[in-house]
């Protein structure tokens, strides 16, 4: 009988306890169920849990510590696929979440402690999705290496130089100066081809254009000018190689921009935000726990800098490769305007700084590059594929000048335009106003240049003429700088005034000195007349020659062949100022005159024959004083006076009637001077 109790017993014990003592089986039969049809973990943390507690409430009941022994080894099991499910799961931000969750449930507030932090899964899953992160960078970083590699090697560059070919450095200096000068036309291109519209050559060939609406800047709200020539289209090796680093670099930008706001995202949603679901977590427990949880929460934090330090880094070194080879503007800019695309909804202040340390690099990197090319200013540059036609024919100046204007608007301009799309916030921020004090200083320092170039070209034909080396071409390039100076003084830098002024918050400021651009005028002027004295001269001989020569002809007021030879003189003079600086046409030629007569009257005075001008040289002087009309200054007429004094003093009302006669007779009609 008491045999038979004891199996009632038992029979009785096991009916009542029997969903805990097949507990083991139950959790088995959820866990092959998850590998067939994956359903929630709820099922089997909620077996477990309920055990755990049932084990609680009996816990010197050797079965019942069997039974849980196998129940805790199936666990184990289970959480050590859930461990390796969660370093898996690599950027699946929603079942790292429930990964995680379903860890937290199995295994309670002690997974929390000090003591099991390389088993916490908050843990795990930072220190894999960090890895995971900062693998990705490097291979994107190392797959961009291999694209620029295969892209320079293709274009041979880097390739060493024979001793041969490095001999013929100086030969080549010259021209690898207009080449650089053309290789930065290469951006005006590049952005007429990216952000502009094209038109269709009257040859049949493409050329690119900007249009009436002038450069576009990507909606920084700053309008530009129009540009001053219309381009060809180019095709050369050395700007198709450009385009293509620039490419792979926006592409490895994007890729690596992408990567690391999906860090940023992990991160904030479950460690950093103020609801991330690692905070929302330590409010709901003890003192304790809140520390060991703060501390992972820092160990977020490190994670993030390391990222972001590792994103920085690559994007300091990629743009100075890209800079060493003479990286194209436009995709800098591109660059940084992803950069702001991607990450412009993240509040972290590196994110900030990094905005600021690309802004300036672009700043220091452009305005460099167009401070040096405004010393080309005066110097006829040689181009090899660039090619464009003018746009504002009311503009005129050298296509060197012009193509430089084009340069320092496409340059300023995307300047003015990074610096216009940083955030309110940190136009506030000293570090912006450095910036704008740098294009402002920038700006200035172009418009020194320009007027330096300018004096040294004006230095080097007068060392011409020191040594006798005169060009009848130094002339033209003398009214050429004028031309450029004053394209550059009334039309070129007050548009870039007001694009650099549209980055400053303050009121407007005087951005130009232009004394010296202006000296640099008055100096190209008396050179003008320097450069056109040696042939005064001679006319001034040869007047003095033919004019004490006797009369061919009886008729004493018949002009003789030197004055024509004098007014051929200032014909020819009147034609070349007025084709390249026709607002100085005045200016220039009233110059001329005056000095023609002033050395005439001296050399009169010298050779004593300032008392001996005849009737005939004093209506042949009246002629030219007639025929110069209103480029005869006041100054120049008193010489003239000066020069007939004697004469007009001897001479009756008789012969002066005469006089006016033969200048009536001559027919002054010279259309050259009419207007």
């Amino acid at each position: 009988q008491h045999e038979r109790e004891k199996l009632i017993g038992l029979i009785n014990t096991y009916h009542r306890y029997k969903w805990f003592l097949e507990m083991p089986s139950t959790l088995e039969e959820h866990l092959n169920k998850n590998k067939m049809n994956n359903p929630s973990d709820q099922d089997v943390v909620s077996c477990y849990k309920k055990s755990k507690a049932f084990m609680e409430d009996h816990p010197n009941i050797t079965l019942f510590a069997k039974v849980f022994q196998e129940i805790e080894h199936v666990i184990t099991g289970y959480k050590d696929k859930l461990y390796r499910n969660l370093q898996s799961c690599k950027v699946d931000m929603a079942r790292a979440e429930e990964l995680i969750t379903t860890l937290v449930r199995l295994e309670g507030n002690h997974i929390l402690s000090q003591n099991a932090t390389k088993e916490n899964p908050f843990s795990v899953y930072l220190e894999s999705v960090s890895g995971y992160i900062m693998r990705k960078m490097t291979e994107h970083y190392a797959t961009y290496e291999a694209s620029l590699a295969g892209v320079r090697g293709q274009a041979g560059w880097g390739k060493k130089r024979l001793p041969q070919e490095q001999g013929l450095e100086e030969a080549l200096q010259e021209v690898r100066k207009d080449s650089w000068f053309e290789s930065l036309l290469f951006n005006v291109v590049v952005a007429i081809r990216r952000r502009g519209n094209g038109t269709r050559a009257a040859s049949g060939g493409t050329r690119v254009g900007f249009g009436a609406g002038g450069v576009g800047t990507g909606g920084s709200g700053i309008d530009m000018p129009k540009l001053y020539l219309e381009y060809e289209d180019v095709d050369c090796a050395e700007l198709s190689t450009k385009t293509k680093i620039g490419e792979v670099q926006s592409t490895y930008v994007s890729t690596v921009s992408c990567v690391l706001l999906t860090a940023l995202d992990i991160l904030s949603y479950l460690y950093l935000d103020e609801q991330s679901t690692m905070r929302v977590l330590m409010m709901r427990k003890d003192e304790a726990n809140r520390e060991n949880l703060m501390e992972i929460v820092g160990h977020a934090q490190v994670s993030l800098d390391e990222l972001l330090d590792a994103y920085m880094d690559q994007l300091q070194r990629m743009l100075s490769l890209s800079e060493s080879v003479g990286g194209l503007w436009p995709f800098m800019g591109e660059i940084i305007a992803m950069v702001r695309a991607h990450l412009c909804k993240v509040s972290q202040r590196r994110i900030q700084d990094l905005d600021m340390d690309l802004s300036e690099r672009l700043v220091k990197y452009v305005c460099s590059q167009l401070e040096e090319l405004c010393t080309f200013t005066g110097r006829d540059v040689k181009l090899a594929v660039v090619s464009a036609m003018r746009v504002h024919e009311e503009r005129p100046a050298s296509l060197t000048a012009l193509f430089m204007g084009d340069a320092l608007i496409l340059g300023f301009g995307e300047v003015a335009a990074t610096l216009n799309a940083i955030s309110e916030d940190l136009k506030s921020t000293h570090r912006y106003n450095k910036l704008v004090v740098r294009v402002q200083s920038s700006l200035r320092s172009c418009f020194s240049a320009c007027a330096g170039a300018f004096e040294s070209v004006g230095r080097d034909i007068r060392g011409r003429m020191r040594d006798g080396n005169f060009h009848e071409a130094d002339i033209k390039t003398v009214l050429q700088g004028l031309q450029d100076s004053y394209f550059l003084q009334n039309f070129l830098f007050p548009e870039l005034c007001k694009v650099v002024e549209g980055i400053s918050k303050s009121s407007r400021i005087d951005l130009l000195d232009e004394s010296h651009l202006v000296k640099s005028m008055h100096n190209f002027k008396r050179l003008y007349v320097d450069l056109n004295s040696a042939r005064e001269e001679d006319l001034r001989e040869g007047y003095l020659r033919s004019s004490t020569e006797p009369a061919s002809t009886t008729n004493l007021f018949d002009i003789r062949s030197h004055v024509f030879r004098v007014l051929h003189f200032f014909v020819e003079q009147h034609s070349l100022v007025s084709t390249f600086v026709p607002h100085l046409c005045k200016e220039l030629l009233t110059l001329l005159v005056e000095s023609f007569f002033g050395d005439l009257s001296q050399m009169l005075d010298e050779e004593g024959l300032a008392s001996k001008v005849s009737s005939q040289d004093l209506v042949e002087m009246s002629y030219l004083e007639t025929a110069l009309g209103k480029y005869v200054s006041p100054k120049a007429h008193k010489i003239i006076d000066k020069c007939n004094t004697y004469t007009r003093a001897s001479l009756t009302p008789a012969d002066k009637a005469r006089l006016k006669e033969a200048l009536l007779l001559s027919k002054l009609h010279w259309q050259c001077f009419s207007n």
